[in-house]
């Protein structure tokens, strides 16, 4: 009686519970995992506190479960996941094909094993000579084994067509409907219609695309599919961090920094911190490649004392570091520069070696200014136009024996031609033009508007925008142009009568002087070859040519420019207004802004009076002189 006593008392003292396996003919059994129980069938008996079981089931994935005396429960459902089944897939067909399973690429050989959840699934067969197909199977599952049978018909009904193409990197695969097809180049027959076409590589981006492949084509080439290498990723480091990080001289952030970088091309990084000397490297990363840099810079700086002709702020490396006059410590290869609202500097960097002190001096320069510093001293045009570059400039203009001086501000700097415009150069513009003249001879007999056409011209073949706007016959200067055009007025008086390297006027009253004796030589004017009955002071003068000379033949004056006095009369911008040269404005004096004629200034080669051998000649010519030819200018900013 006493153990039968016990028996009853241990049962008592458990905590039952009943696992309710889903699904209900899933072979399943319990284990013991941890704890202090005891499992009979389906039912647990717990006697500790806590305790786990394993559930196994033949075909579906084993499930442990915890248990627990506190816990109400006295019934627990456990669902089995069933496992999957093991699939064969057994191909019977001599083409190429691909095996895709509920769209997922399974592989491509005759023979396939694959794992598939039980229910149903669609096996789908597609190649470039077969017909697809799309069959649906059901899978068992539970670790059970199936195979299902597939026989392609070839599409023999069908033409093919031969379909061409090339991928770069020559490594890369190239796929047709999914198909692998080779690496590098494919040449063979593909039936007609749309086709899925891909070019993969490791490291590279993939290309896909749809091609429409028609059905009466001999040959489908679409060339060469170029793959774009996968950016390299950098990872930089520095000892001390917060050094800057140039590529290829741009600005791309401060250590610790990571980065992306193209492949396939070379690449300068420069790692720069202020007191430090620099770290420089070269990089090829290849694509997608993972590359790790940390640099140890070694303290080096220097003293930098710089001072401005005005008052400016001073940046480093494009950061502003105070006021000058200014004392800091910089390192090779800074940039500083000199920042005042209004004007410019031109910024220097700081060169290896020398002392430890750098004395660095600004001048800020209006943009006008700056803009002639820039500028190069010579330039050629379109069509072989070669000019020289004129700064901003104030002086006595217009002085005659009735007219006193008037000055004059030419504000803006600018190219002015050396030569007078040739017949070669107009030829460029207008092949038709002067048939039978020499290429070297001044181009005459054109219109101002004909002239204004050319500058236009001139303007689009160098990528400026055109100085004239034209309307009908009429044209309008667009002063914010910086394209080519005729000289204003005062622009060719001040380059025939003003050294601009001496500062001060010359060529008064004739261009060669105060002397009436004209030197020999000295331009291309009315001498001797024309008997000029009654003019002494032309009756002795050699020019060494009767009639119209070649474009610098004759010395250039003091401002190294040819043919400002003889040789053809020149078009300039202005409209005429009679009288002597008189500026409308003293500052950059456009002559009146309406009119009918255009000014012609300097002599020609059929001058033979004191009046139009003087500097300041002007007159006008209605439509087109054979004695009145042009040349170009242009204003830098």
């Amino acid at each position: 009686a006493g153990v039968a006593i016990v028996v009853v008392s241990a049962l008592v003292a458990t905590h039952a519970v009943e696992v309710v396996v889903e699904p209900a003919d899933a072979p399943a059994a319990l284990e013991r995992k941890r704890g202090t129980l005891l499992t009979v069938g389906r039912r647990v008996f717990l006697y500790s506190s806590e305790g786990a079981i394993t559930v196994r089931a033949e075909g579906f994935f084993r499930q442990d479960v915890a248990l627990s005396r506190n816990a109400p429960v006295r019934r627990l459902p456990v669902d089995l996941e069933p496992r999957p089944g093991i699939v064969s897939l057994v191909v019977d067909s001599t083409e190429d094909f691909l095996v895709r399973v509920d769209g997922r690429i399974v592989g491509a050989e005759p023979a396939l094993e694959v794992e598939l959840p039980p229910g149903a699934h669609v096996v789908t067969i597609q190649g470039p000579r077969i017909e697809d197909i799309d069959a649906a199977v059901d899978v068992t599952g539970r670790g059970a084994r199936q195979t299902f049978s597939f026989a392609p018909a070839i599409a023999a009904t069908t033409p093919t067509v031969e379909f061409r193409v090339a991928a770069e990197p020559s490594f890369a695969r190239i796929l047709i409907d999914g198909v692998s097809v080779g690496t590098g180049r494919y040449r063979g027959p593909v039936a007609p219609g749309s086709r899925d076409i891909a070019v993969e590589a490791d490291n590279y981006a993939p290309d896909r695309r749809k091609v429409e492949i028609p059905p009466h084509a001999e040959v489908t080439d679409i060339g060469t599919i170029s793959l774009s290498p996968l950016p390299a990723s950098v990872s930089i480091r520095s000892s001390p961090p917060g050094a800057t990080v140039l590529v290829d001289g741009e600005y791309r952030g401060d250590t610790p920094l990571q980065l992306g970088m193209d492949a396939g091309r070379e690449h300068r990084l420069s790692i720069r911190k202020s007191g430090f000397r620099s770290a420089d490297e070269v990089l090829h990363p290849l694509p997608n490649a993972r590359i790790q840099r940390s640099y140890n810079l070694a303290a080096t700086s220097y003293r930098a004392d710089v001072t401005t002709n005005i008052p400016a702020e001073i940046a480093v490396n494009g950061r502003v570091v105070g006021a000058a006059p200014l004392q800091f410590e910089v390192r090779d290869n800074d940039e500083i520069t000199a920042v005042a609202p209004g004007f410019e500097a031109r910024p220097v960097r700081v060169r290896p070696g020398g002392g430890a002190v750098r004395r660095y001096a600004f001048e800020l320069l209006t943009p006008a200014q700056f803009a002639y510093r820039s500028a190069s001293p010579e330039a050629t045009a379109p069509a072989g136009i070669h000019l020289r570059r004129f700064a901003p400039v104030r002086f006595e203009a217009g002085e005659s024996d009735n007219t006193p001086p008037a000055a004059v501000e030419l504000s803006r700097a600018f190219y002015f031609a050396v030569h007078e415009t040739t017949v070669a150069a107009v030829r460029a513009f207008d092949p038709g033009f002067a048939p039978g003249r020499a290429e070297d001879l001044p181009a005459v007999s054109v219109t101002w508007q004909d002239a204004a056409k050319f500058c236009n011209w001139l303007s689009a073949r160098a990528g400026l925008a055109p100085a004239y706007v034209f309307g009908g016959a009429f044209a309008r200067l667009d002063t914010d142009s910086l394209g080519f055009r005729l000289p204003t007025e005062a622009e060719w008086e001040a380059v025939a009568r003003y050294d601009f390297a001496a500062g001060r006027v010359r060529g008064s009253p004739h261009p060669w002087g105060a002397s009436p004796a004209i030197p020999r030589a000295f331009n291309n004017l009315a001498g001797r070859e024309l008997r000029a009955d009654g003019v002494p002071f032309l009756r002795d003068h050699v020019d060494n040519h009767r009639g119209v000379a070649p474009v610098g033949s004759y010395p250039a004056n003091f401002n190294g420019i040819h043919d400002l006095a003889g040789n053809v009369s020149e078009w300039v911008n202005d409209y005429y207004r009679t009288g002597p040269f008189a500026p409308d404005s003293p500052k950059d004096p456009l002559g009146p802004y309406t009119g009918t004629d255009h000014v012609v200034r300097g002599a020609n080669h059929l001058s033979a009076d004191r009046a139009a051998l003087s500097a300041g000649y002007r007159t006008l010519v209605a439509h087109r002189s054979a004695t009145v030819g042009f040349r170009v200018a242009r204003w830098i900013h």
